[in-house]
């Protein structure tokens, strides 16, 4: 179903009235450009049904950015940003330049309650939703660890500098 747009454009432009106006120059465009789409937005099979439903009880930057659910953890060592659908509410260059941003960070987050996780595999991009407020989480280092995940059980998963998930 990923490609009914591309193979009915295929189809016109060899077999139908061609109304579009298809080259294959066009038809390659398209197939390039749909192909780099769905690899950009591969989500991973991983569901993080252990972390969907419980609220952050705490933040805690002593050494790390780390948000405290009630049976579990995110751990954050690379950059991020918390967002709305209106654009970006704070982000790591933020509290860099400014420490009692934290404040603000516990503001935005507690209490909230882990709604979705969606992991885009390709880039690699973690995005968490917290009811209406979402945490993007970006690697941008060859040398160390992401993020960890983790609800303090059997469920921990972390990004490696390698961009290999490693689920324990």
């Amino acid at each position: 179903m990923n490609w009914q747009e591309i193979s009915d454009a295929i189809d016109d432009f060899q077999y139908g009235d061609n109304y579009y106006g298809y080259t294959l120059d066009k038809i390659n465009k398209k197939i390039v450009a749909h192909a780099r789409n769905l690899w950009h937005t591969k989500i991973s099979d991983i569901k993080f049904k252990e972390l969907i439903g419980q609220k952050v009880t705490a933040i805690d930057s002593e050494v790390h950015f780390i948000i405290q659910l009630e049976k579990g953890a995110i751990v954050i060592e690379c950059p991020w940003r918390i967002r709305n659908t209106g654009g970006i509410l704070l982000g790591e260059t933020d509290i860099q330049s400014n420490q009692s941003e934290w404040k603000s960070v516990k503001e935005l987050l507690v209490g909230k309650k882990v709604e979705d996780i969606r992991l885009y595999e390709q880039c690699p991009l973690l995005i968490i939703q917290f009811d209406n407020i979402f945490l993007d989480v970006f690697h941008a280092s060859s040398y160390f660890d992401g993020w960890t995940l983790t609800d303090h059980g059997d469920f921990y998963i972390f990004l490696d500098a390698w961009w290999k998930y490693c689920i324990g």
